[in-house]
């Protein structure tokens, strides 16, 4: 028997590609045709004895929307997978003998790949828009182009060899992931946003070297610290039990409407034995909540562990408030109060606030960019029909 089926993927369907199992997909006992009697019977919660088919072919040509979720395992054995959505079409041989091709390709809009080893180790990335997976054959044999970012902050003492720097600044881990999807061999990138060009000029030098820029790279994604062979250890492996248990603690404490995001994390500081400075591990708690339809709350708070130093135990506090001002939120005032990015050696904490208003707008051309601003009134007046006299003679007798 041979069967053609022309699909679209629709709302809250979730199509998952396992990898290193899909031989099993061409398992008869995954494909059946109830009878009427049998469906009924299924319903009602009768067990029903399977026969075995022979001789069935499927042949998929699958068009897969963004409203659906596609999930993409690349390493079953720790769990490692690709999530999003995005656009492609797909095209699946499956027969009952084992057969399992998968041709076409599949562009991703936006996602996240969920980096997981050892059991210990789960960091979630930020898939940029625009990467694909191609198949032409073989599930396992598939061709991926995907990069992905994992935002994180870090002390760059180690690396600028300067122990007066004693605070963190952001830090992008931007990962590659190119080439056949069983054994691809992963290229990174470090980038720092927030640093001056001086800085970041500088810090890239010290990561011209592959090696060390890979070193560098999976030093701050298991352990959020630029590696430093006096560190201690024991920091990355508490700072990352401490990050798994984050999503089961905001599981628990949020709410089922995703209002309330709450979480944990663990900041491990360096410990070189030839610096000065020697910086406390920091505790901290963060939790985003929106009080009502206008008022949006992001405020994280840090809380030092161990530290006998007086400008080490100060409580860190960082709080952001968003008012939004229209009523589809294009106009925003914003007051945030957070702590300074860079610090000298024994500086306290310090804080910097402000406040600041914002306009967003969306718009093709410059002229549709001046009516929306200038002219908006007439705009609205232009679509509202105008009522003819004959409508109006039509409503009833005209009174003198």
């Amino acid at each position: 028997m041979f069967i053609d089926v022309n699909a679209t993927t629709g709302e809250d369907t979730i199509f998952k590609v396992p990898l290193n199992d899909a031989e099993s997909i061409g398992d008869n006992s995954v494909i059946y045709f109830l009878s009427p009697e049998e469906k009924e019977a299924r319903v009602s919660g009768e067990d029903i004895q399977i026969k075995d088919i022979s001789g069935l072919e499927l042949r998929f040509n699958l068009k897969v929307t963004p409203a659906a979720e596609v999930e993409i395992t690349v390493d079953q054995e720790n769990g490692s997978y690709l999530r999003g959505s995005g656009a492609g079409n797909l095209l699946l041989e499956i027969n009952t003998l084992g057969k399992f091709n998968m041709y076409g390709d599949f562009i991703v809009y936006d996602g996240i790949y969920n980096f997981k080893y050892a059991g210990i180790v789960n960091k979630e990335f930020t898939i940029q828009p625009g990467g694909t997976v191609d198949w032409n054959g073989s599930p396992t044999e598939a061709n991926i182009d995907v990069s992905a970012t994992y935002k994180t902050q870090a002390n760059p003492a180690i690396l600028l060899d300067n122990p007066n720097i004693n605070s963190q600044i952001p830090v992008e881990v931007i990962t590659k992931l190119e080439g056949n999807l069983s054994y691809f061999d992963p290229e990174f990138e470090i980038k720092f946003p927030n640093a001056n060009s001086v800085v970041s000029s500088e810090l890239q030098y010290r990561l011209e070297d592959k090696a060390q820029r890979y070193l560098q790279a999976m030093s701050l994604i298991t352990g959020g610290t630029f590696y430093n062979p006096n560190s201690i250890g024991q920091n990355a492996v508490t700072g990352n039990l401490v990050e798994s248990l984050s999503g089961i603690v905001n599981d628990l404490v949020g709410n089922r409407d995703g209002d309330i995001q709450f979480g944990v994390n663990y900041e491990a500081s360096e410990r070189n034995p030839n610096s000065d400075l020697q910086r406390s591990d920091r505790f901290g708690v963060t939790v985003t909540t929106q009080i009502t339809d206008r008022v949006l709350i992001n405020g994280k708070l840090g809380v030092p562990v161990g530290s006998t130093s007086a400008t080490e135990r100060a409580v860190i506090g960082n709080v952001e408030i968003e008012f939004l001002l229209n009523k589809d939120g294009s106009l925003r005032l914003k007051i945030f109060n957070r702590e300074d990015n860079l610090q000298q050696i024994g500086d306290i904490s310090g804080y910097a606030q402000g406040i600041g208003l914002s306009w967003s707008v969306d718009f093709d051309t410059l002229k549709e960019l001046y009516q929306k601003i200038f002219n908006k009134k007439l705009e609205i007046e232009k679509q509202q029909p105008k009522q003819s006299a004959s409508t109006t003679l039509n409503n009833g007798p005209v009174k003198f």
